[in-house]
């Protein structure tokens, strides 16, 4: 049975993340949709068998910046997780085709699909510690880098332990609350300690991505790593 492509469109929002308990999510899946983040799932039969999030390198909640290229935040085989299989292909190949309509090159770090993004023509820009960047250019001008991270400094409070959490929602199926689960374990953690330890959260919008070079959660414990 062939793999078909379907997109996500401002429309079907609600419907794709229902309830009171997505209220957030959709918010901020509208807020990047208006700024070019796209969805785009893999249909066989009636069953999703994978999806694909992309934005603009400008807009992207990635630790990446460049010129003329979309940025896949997230790339999912329910098949084939980390090798990647039929529908990574098709969705790769559907944010390409996207892509080259706005004449822009297609970018992803990971460390997920090394083989197959090579036998698919992308190139290595770069490695890192947090995943691979790779790039497919269709002209010189398409370009893209990481940012170069910059561990923040931050005020320290007398006689008390300072937590300095930086988050992400990182793509729609991370946007669960205000950063997931992982989150919410932090803040407990901070809780039981009453005020012998003060929480700062930091949301990675575009603009502290683009300063700090952080596109993935990171806490400081009175400014340490």
């Amino acid at each position: 049975m062939a793999i078909r492509i379907t997109n996500l469109t401002a429309e079907d929002v609600e419907e794709c993340y229902p309830g009171v308990e997505n209220e957030e999510k959709r918010a901020w899946v509208r807020r990047m949709m208006a700024k070019g983040m796209r969805r785009k799932f893999a249909v066989e039969g009636d069953e999703r068998v994978g999806w694909v999030e992309y934005a603009p390198t400008e807009e992207a909640l990635d630790a990446v910046a460049g010129e003329a290229v979309n940025h896949i935040h997230c790339l999912i085989d329910g098949r084939d997780y980390s090798g990647g299989g039929d529908a990574a292909r098709v969705l790769l190949a559907a944010v390409e085709e996207d892509s080259a309509e706005e004449e822009r090159g297609v970018s992803y770090s990971s460390h997920k699909f090394a083989n197959l993004l090579v036998e698919l023509g992308y190139g290595v820009v770069t490695g890192h510690d947090l995943g691979t960047l790779y790039l497919k250019a269709t002209d010189p001008s398409q370009v893209v880098r990481f940012i170069e991270t910059r561990v923040p400094e931050v005020q320290l409070e007398q006689g008390r332990v300072v937590v300095d959490l930086y988050w992400n929602y990182w793509c729609s199926d991370c946007a669960y609350g205000r950063g997931g689960d992982g989150l919410e374990g932090v803040r407990t953690a901070c809780a039981e300690d009453g005020d012998a330890i003060v929480l700062r959260e930091h949301e990675l919008d575009r603009a502290l991505i683009e300063q700090l070079g952080l596109g993935h959660n990171m806490s400081l414990i009175d400014g340490k790593n």
